[in-house]
């Protein structure tokens, strides 16, 4: 009304993040033995038991794969840095039987 115009700063209360709907360790193992093709199988087991980001499991190469050591060698994930990751022993008999069946397939 002809006066000098104020601003007022209001906080804007925050938003609620709601949790994640986490699997069940039993619920978990269900949904990986349901996967019948060995492929999709080996990449999700992968990806859970060692904390892949899906960027560092398409980039991976056979050469950075380390059965003996039970590690495998990521390079340049996020942030440009290399890291080496451990590798379960439960699941070397998988990937060792995925590799069979990957070089049997291409000869």
């Amino acid at each position: 009304m002809g006066g000098k115009q104020q601003t007022y700063f209001i906080d804007r209360p925050k938003k609620s993040k709601p949790l994640p709907i986490v699997f069940s360790q039993k619920e978990t193992i269900q949904l990986l033995k349901s996967i019948p093709n060995l492929k999709h199988k080996t990449i999700l087991i992968v990806i859970y038991s060692c904390g892949l980001r899906v960027s560092e499991l398409i980039n991976l190469k056979l050469s950075s794969v380390y059965l003996e050591e039970n590690k495998i060698h990521i390079v340049a994930d996020k942030g440009k840095k290399d890291r080496y990751v451990t590798l379960a022993k439960r699941i070397k008999k998988l990937i060792k039987i995925y590799i069979k069946n990957m070089l049997q397939s291409n000869i």
